[in-house]
């Protein structure tokens, strides 16, 4: 059994748990207890150097034996470590001291690179030696701790006299509230997402905070949030309040107090911590509550005339926070009444939950809390209040401001002016009858608008969206029909077509799913335009028509799977993209469309995660670079314009694919997380807002991808969950959304996959159940989308979650269901599969074998087995042999597998040598590349664990 890759950890909690089953064992009980050849690879040794440490510190700290465990040590407090060698680090003067601990500034001092730190040392007299071992496994817990927005651990060790200390990163900038003073409400409340992100983080380690307050969150110079110390952190599974590390105090501006061994800043503490009890994720969210309070209003909740630290604490216990729109203009300032006014309703909601005295009625995590402040800034109505008619209503008209403008306007304008303004234009040129024809589909058209439309408004944007589209198709096509018009006129035309289209059916926005009507009206639109070509190559609009109409038209044949027309629409788009941008070099539009081109060209020549593409791979590698160096330039030339960092977002992720599929997986993730940070920026960006409704998803499903490669799964984990949890939210906003929908499936099946593929059946089906009440909640006819594949996913991963539950009878049902599909024809009935589709024709397969090994059907469930098998072969096979996304997605479904033959769901013996032969075939050469070692993955440790083959 070999030991863990440097990006790859055992389990935390599992460590924990073994290293206190060992501490209180004498030396050849601990080995007994080690030698266990169960345990994951890793956790020996982890435990080993845990228990190491307890013992040198006992040794040289204490000395007299076990009655003089809990013996305080030594007071400090005068120790001047300026000049000395902590490490690889010179202490040079001191940044702060508190009650438990200090804070000192130290530069690099061994050559290696200049730079400077924080070091953070423990003061010996303010714990025990029980207290220094758990400080030991909360440094091993926090080295896990890797987020862009929390102060990074450099370094641990001891000092000459025995201290532990920290190095961590160094971080300049503003306590989070001093840093909010002068800024617009959005910029507040970004900088507080920043600050969830990197706590929700920490929740997913297993640590809880404890003590979030200013001085602990930080804003750059840059307006990057950093979260520091994890002094007083808690493990979530610790067993008693009295296991914390050192606290320090860099700022006045709280004193810090305790009751035994409770650490806590009494104006940020929650009612639990006041009154000593336990405490979890609840804690921390309540401390985000007053912080976000304080970043808003300036003020504190509660507790504003306390003078002594027990006062400040009683507050937390016996007052009520006062509702924040409700605050006094005398005690907040002179701009206090607009601030007010935004704050009334949803944010007096958001706050009031987050500061419940129970910790129930509270949020129930800080991604809850999160989702709800995000939906605040998209217009979306936020949980924390209740879901009336009147409130949604509001938050459905503030969201599409613009299109329910317009719509009254035009409808306004149509009705006052069609017998005016409309008719002359018209009569210049028609006969009479022609003119009167048009005057009645404009008649047509503003009713459609007075009434159905604005009826369709109550139900949601895309019930609005189909309504609009089904009278606007008929007027527009009317339209398309007269002969004598201008070019000017067919320009303008076509560009209506082709709003209706994408309204209708454009494969990457939102859409009501009519992709054949949106074919249609996009070959209208391109007829009235290709006839213009010889008078038009001058006209810098005909070339935006061009690329409006040629690219929808290629997204809708990708869709329906006609990938090479869709290739060379494609290289036409890129063509008149060009001619565009050299027609009007200043103008964003036309550069956003060259690079969003290439990125299209790219992905239909080879696309990664899926099968809507021509295969071939090195076409895509040969546009990659020019896609980079687009976007690149793109961003320089407009920094401050949303769509422009949208494209670089896409350009981005784009290439982290790719180095994913050649094996690249580092460069992969990195290129991964900037385009996350790529993204953020464009939401943070003026008017930048709107476009996370169509990349945030995916970054969720990208970056747990990418995680999920590089062994790193609990991450991974982490993301789809979060994934998920927004997506619901979306899909519950605006159900008819097709792409939403799409989304919200592929993240449900990377979540019940995880599931599977780490043995926990009973967690895959409560999933999948909350998945398909979501769907039902939403209005989506489920039934309707049995042909689609990423329904066949999230049906299948349950239907193997009830066989391996053995509940028999349910898995039978959801079995014959699945088997419908297949004789039906998975995707469209009378075609083969395409490459894509191997996958989840492999997962029926699986859910079949294990229904059947179920129900004792042995035969029938080697028959399935098998093509499971087959079908997994072909997912590699199907696509370029070089491609390492497709060895990890086959390598998952025999992980799946696998999890069948060990449940004893299927005849295990020759299956698991099965598996075993081709996981290694599949693994082997990545170990051997370098790219991840066999215990990096789930499916390689169970490899590992069988030894049936020499592996390296």
């Amino acid at each position: 059994m070999t030991e863990p890759g440097p990006d790859k950890h055992p389990d935390w909690a599992q460590v924990r748990a073994l290293f206190e089953s060992a501490l209180p064992l004498d030396a050849a009980a601990r080995e007994a207890l080690l030698a266990d050849p169960g345990l994951e690879p890793g956790q020996a040794a982890e435990v080993r150097s845990l228990l190491q440490f307890v013992d040198e510190t006992r040794v040289g700290l204490l000395g007299q034996g076990a009655a003089a465990l809990a013996a305080p040590l030594p007071d400090d407090a005068g120790t001047d470590r300026v000049g000395q060698r902590l490490g690889a680090w010179r202490v040079v003067e001191p940044l702060g001291r508190g009650g438990m601990g200090e804070v000192w500034l130290a530069e690099r001092a061994d050559g290696a690179y200049a730079g400077q730190a924080a070091i953070k040392v423990v003061r010996a007299g303010r714990s025990s030696a029980s207290v220094l071992a758990r400080f030991a496994v909360e440094q091993q817990a926090l080295a896990r701790l890797s987020h862009p927005h929390i102060a990074h651990l450099l370094d641990a060790g001891r000092t000459a006299d025995g201290q532990p200390y920290f190095v961590m990163e160094r971080v300049s900038g503003r306590p989070i509230d001093a840093a909010c003073e002068g800024r617009p409400l959005p910029e507040r409340l970004g900088l507080f997402l920043q600050l969830t992100d990197a706590v929700a983080h920490a929740h997913q380690q297993l640590l809880v905070h404890r003590d979030l307050k200013p001085s602990n969150v930080l804003v750059t110079e840059a307006g990057q949030v950093k979260l520091l110390d994890f002094g007083i952190a808690k493990a979530l599974d610790a067993s008693t309040p009295e296991v914390a590390a050192a606290e320090t105090e860099t700022s006045d501006e709280a004193t810090l107090t305790r009751a035994g061994e409770r650490p806590f800043s009494p104006r940020y503490a929650s009612p639990e911590q006041v009154r000593g009890e336990a405490v979890g994720t609840a804690t921390d969210v309540y401390s985000l509550g007053v912080l976000l309070y304080v970043m808003l209003t300036g003020v504190s909740p509660y507790g504003r005339s306390a003078s002594t630290p027990a006062d400040a604490a009683r507050s937390v216990l016996d007052e009520t926070p006062t509702r924040p729109s409700r605050l006094p203009p005398d005690l907040v300032g002179p701009d206090w009444e607009a601030m007010r006014q935004r704050l009334r309703g949803d944010l007096d909601s958001i706050l009031l939950k987050a500061l419940a005295k129970q910790p129930e009625a509270r949020y129930a995590s800080v991604d809850a809390l999160a989702a709800d402040v995000r939906a605040y800034l998209d217009k979306r109505p936020v949980s924390a209040r209740r879901q009336r008619w009147p409130y949604l209503a509001t938050r459905f008209v503030q969201r599409h401001r613009l299109p329910v403008a317009a719509a009254s306007l035009a409808t306004l304008a149509l009705i006052g002016g069609m017998a005016g303004t409309l008719w002359q234009a018209r009569e210049a040129r028609l006969a009479r009858d022609a003119a009167q024809r048009h005057l009645a589909d404009v008649r047509k058209l503003a009713n459609s608008m007075v009434f159905e439309v604005n009826d369709s408004l109550r139900k949601g944007a895309t019930e609005a969206q189909r309504a609009l589209a089904k009278t606007a198709a008929e007027y527009l096509v009317r339209q398309a029909g007269i002969a004598d018009q201008t070019d000017e006129e067919r320009i303008e035309l076509a560009r209506a077509l082709n709003t209706l289209a994408r309204l209708e059916g454009h494969a990457y926005s939102h859409n009501v799913g009519e992709f054949d009507a949106a074919r249609d009206h996009y070959r209208q639109a391109l007829a009235l335009l290709e006839p213009l070509a010889a008078r038009q190559q001058a006209s810098a609009d005909w070339h935006r028509a061009m690329v409006s109409t040629l690219e929808g038209l290629s997204s809708v044949l990708r869709v329906r799977r006609e990938l090479p027309e869709a290739l060379a629409l494609m290289r036409r788009v890129a063509e008149h993209a060009r001619q565009a941008s050299a027609l009007q070099p200043g103008e964003l539009k036309p550069r956003v469309f060259v690079c969003a081109a290439l990125i299209e060209t790219s992905s239909l020549a080879y696309m990664v995660d899926g099968d809507l593409s021509v295969n071939r791979l090195d076409d895509a590698l040969a546009v990659a670079p020019e896609v980079l160096q687009c976007t690149e330039r793109l961003v320089a030339d407009f920094p401050q314009q949303p769509r422009a960092w949208k494209v670089r977002a896409l350009g981005l992720h784009l290439n982290a694919g790719l180095d994913a599929v050649i094996g690249r997986l580092p460069a992969s993730l990195a290129g991964e997380q900037s385009a996350q940070a790529a993204a953020e920026r464009c939401f943070s960006l003026p008017g930048g807002e709107p476009e996370r409704e169509f990349i945030e998803l995916g970054r969720y499903l990208h970056l747990g991808r990418a995680l999920g490669r590089l062994g790193q799964e609990a991450e991974a984990r982490a993301q789809f969950h979060r994934g998920l949890l927004r997506a619901e939210q979306m899909l519950l906003g605006d159900p008819g959304n097709q792409n939403q929908r799409v989304t919200y499936l592929a993240l449900l099946n990377e979540v019940l996959l995880t599931g599977l593929r780490e043995g926990r059946p009973a967690d895959v089906l409560q999933a999948y159940e909350r998945g398909i009440a979501s769907l039902k909640k939403a209005g989506v006819e489920l039934e309707s989308d049995d042909a689609r594949v990423e329904r066949v996913w999230v049906d299948a991963d349950a239907t193997i979650a009830r066989a391996l539950l053995h509940q028999r009878a349910a898995a039978r049902q959801a079995a014959e269901r699945l088997n419908d599909l297949l004789q039906r024809g998975l995707l469209k009935p009378g075609e083969p599969p395409h490459a894509g589709d191997f996958g989840a024709l492999a997962r029926v397969e699986m859910a079949l074998a294990g229904a059947s090994g179920a129900n004792a059907a042995s035969d029938l469930a080697g028959k399935s087995a098998q093509r499971a098998l087959d079908h997994i072969a072909e997912v590699v096979g199907a696509r370029d042999l070089r491609d390492q996304t497709q060895r990890a997605e086959a390598a998952q479904l025999l992980g799946v597998l696998a999890q069948l033959s060990d449940a004893g769901v299927l005849d295990a013996a020759p299956l698991r040598r099965e598996i075993a032969t081709r996981l290694h075939d599949l693994l082997d050469p990545l170990a051997k590349a370098g790219s991840l070692p066999l215990d990096a993955s789930m499916e390689g440790r169970w490899l590992l664990s069988r030894g049936t083959r020499a592996l390296p």
